[in-house]
């Protein structure tokens, strides 16, 4: 992405979807701010030029006609008598115009997508799962997969309020699904058009934001743009995580850790723990897996765990709190008890996305305070009850980080038997009380917080909204976890 920045981004309005609110930017400044830079060497000036019949001899070979329109959409899609997705079986055919221009332009310039339309789409947004691909897709490589799709598309030949509410269904869902089929998505990018009115779309683990809409058959300055952006970029541009390194074709991975010394450790994983954390967009994004550490591309040690996951900025990290616990002198016998009911950390850091170490992993916040937060009433999201609410609170930008314990642990919602799970909780009790008199509350309680290693004993972890009993500290108040109905009972 680019240089971005939350004052350079103003919202416009926001609405609710089924992964939660987006909101609305500026396209000039979503370009700008948002999308990755475009290629040294391109202008999109000249590339639409380029694109532009001048005269009637031109005309036969120009993608632009004289007429102002793209060559494969002489009427507007509504004004077609095919269905959806036939409507737009020239989009492919516009993109790959644009890069072809672009390539003339910047010396052969190769770009690292392919663009396709979905021809088995689904034609309801209620068909849409983890089987059915968008209706349109940027992907890499030659196979398209949610693993390999940068940029999801969805299209209405329609311009009403039930076709837009459909394409908001329908891309948060796709950008969803790329978000949590792939551990390395960091972030995604897609668009919708319904007949002309095209918006570009981004989210990632704090907000999902779209642009304001643009006509891509004229406003085609905005079109190229976002086909050159996205078509040229670096894979580490479009959302994929440089610091998580594919092993082989069956989900292994080596994965870097920093430390705030400067240090780094690779560790490979083995196996899945849990990824319950990272099914929708928008929070922690935790995943935990079995791993072994890496040296010299060789596996090294006992196996231990790694749990990577989005803390917001201005929480502690689980490594500093649970020092901070540790070196406590509040109880009897503390460290006892320490090593019994918590993880034993390794090694952990915020991730970096430069080998210098300068950039870290990140989510700006584009979004006003909830008092500046202007509501749309086109779209609602049911509550638990049936009814329907809108989210006011700010986004909170959240940081990258990785954590290794030495112990091999599993969720307790994970066993099924109904005595280990009771001792389990006996012991996740005695050690909250224990803790409490230590001075410090948890604050996150929940079933997939509560482990139980090996020997059956169970231990605490996810600590990011651990803090000491009254402290004052109202920073820590503002609560985005989805374990937020557990507090009170902590």
């Amino acid at each position: 992405m680019s240089d971005r920045s939350s004052s350079a981004v103003g919202v416009s309005r926001s609405l609710c979807t089924p992964q939660g609110p987006a909101y609305e930017v500026p396209i000039q400044l979503f370009l700008q701010y948002v999308l990755p830079p475009l290629p040294r060497g391109l202008e999109v000036a000249q590339i639409i030029s380029e694109l532009t019949s001048i005269g009637k001899k031109s005309s036969l070979q120009k993608p632009i006609t004289l007429k102002g329109r793209w060559r494969g959409f002489p009427v507007d899609p509504s004004s077609s008598k095919d269905p959806d997705r036939m409507s737009f079986r020239n989009l492919p055919s516009v993109f790959h115009s644009i890069l072809k221009a672009g390539s003339t332009k910047a010396n052969r310039l190769r770009a690292c997508l392919q663009f396709q339309n979905n021809a088995a789409c689904a034609p309801r947004p209620l068909d849409k799962s983890i089987c059915t691909l968008p209706d349109a897709f940027w992907f890499r490589g030659t196979q398209c997969s949610w693993s390999t799709i940068a940029v999801s598309g969805e299209l209405r030949k329609g311009q009403s309020s039930a076709d837009e509410m459909d394409n908001v269904t329908k891309i948060t869902s796709s950008m969803s699904n790329c978000m949590r089929t792939d551990p390395r998505r960091r972030f995604t990018f897609g668009f919708t058009i319904e007949n002309t009115n095209m918006k570009l779309w981004f989210c990632d683990r704090s907000q999902i934001l779209f642009t304001t809409p643009f006509n891509f058959i004229s406003d085609r300055e905005y079109l190229v743009h976002f086909c050159l952006a996205v078509a040229y970029a670096h894979p580490n541009q479009l959302g994929w995580d440089p610091t998580m390194v594919p092993t082989n074709q069956h989900g292994q991975y080596d994965i870097t850790v920093y430390t705030d010394d400067g240090l780094t450790r690779v560790y490979r994983t083995l196996q899945l723990i849990s990824d319950s954390g990272a099914q929708t967009i928008r929070g922690r994004g935790t995943r935990v897996w079995k791993v072994v550490r890496v040296e010299d591309g060789e596996e090294h040690g006992e196996p231990m765990v790694l749990k990577d996951t989005w803390v917001d900025t201005n929480r502690r990290r689980e490594g500093t709190t649970l020092d901070e616990i540790r070196n406590a002198e509040r109880i009897p016998d503390h460290q006892v008890f320490v090593d019994r009911i918590f993880l034993t950390r390794e090694w952990d850091g915020d991730v970096f996305q430069d080998a210098a170490r300068t950039i870290i992993d990140s989510t700006p916040d584009f979004t006003p305070s909830p008092d500046d937060l202007p509501q749309s009433p086109r779209m609602s999201t049911p509550s638990a009850s049936g009814s329907t609410s809108v989210e006011q609170r700010a986004v909170v930008p959240k940081v990258h980080y990785r954590i290794v314990f030495k112990e091999v642990c599993k969720p307790v919602h994970s066993e099924t038997s109904l005595r280990k799970i009771f001792v389990a909780l006996a012991q996740t009790a005695a050690g909250l009380q224990l803790m409490h008199q230590a001075g410090w509350v948890h604050r996150d309680i929940s079933t997939g917080n509560i482990l139980l290693g090996e020997d059956g004993t169970a231990r605490l972890m996810d600590l990011e909204y651990t803090r000491k009993a009254g402290t004052g500290d109202e920073s820590l108040l503002v609560m985005t976890s989805p374990s937020l109905r557990w507090m009170r009972a902590d």
